[in-house]
């Protein structure tokens, strides 16, 4: 999935060892400090909300369908049975994945489109550190308030999607 070839290829090679000190050298500065740990808490929360993103569409979508296809393909009887529980699992599959996509999410004030906008958002800053973890020289205050401002966006739509709180009247 996308999600998976992010981390691998975005958020996973970027190492914390490659922002410490080598051996030998001098200390770094409170400048040089601040930034590293910066970084290193910018990546911390990019990997969070990548992770919630996935366990909601694994987690939630995908397993809930699953459940159902075994027991319509432990009922099945013949090749018929069995490919109309396939058929119908893939086909739940779908329609889930293509109602997140298009489902209006009237009770949070923003349709489905906004998230998917503040998905490609969180794509650029997962670029934008990756960039300032490897080219240090790019880690500037006013770099890493950016990136920071476009996940914390990202993150309050996100979060309300795949962390719905739900207030209960007793």
């Amino acid at each position: 999935t996308v999600l998976m070839m992010l981390t691998n290829v975005g958020i996973n090679p970027v190492k914390i060892p490659d922002l410490e000190p080598k051996r030998g050298r001098a200390s770094r500065s409170r400048a040089q400090r601040t930034t590293t740990k910066r970084l290193k808490y910018l990546r911390f929360n990019i990997i969070n909300i990548l992770n919630s993103l996935q366990h909601y569409l694994f987690g939630f979508v995908f397993n809930k369908d699953r459940i159902q296809f075994e027991l319509d393909f432990e009922k099945s009887n013949d090749l018929k049975s069995l490919t109309a529980a396939h058929e119908g699992f893939i086909g739940a599959v779908h329609r889930a994945t293509a109602q997140i996509r298009d489902e209006k999410r009237d009770h949070h004030g923003f349709g489905t489109v906004k998230a998917l906008a503040e998905i490609m958002k969180l794509l650029k800053c997962v670029k934008m550190l990756k960039v300032m973890w490897n080219e240090r020289e790019h880690a500037t205050v006013e770099n890493l308030d950016n990136c920071y401002r476009t996940y914390r966006m990202s993150f309050d739509v996100i979060n309300s999607i795949v962390n719905p709180v739900y207030v209960f009247d007793y």
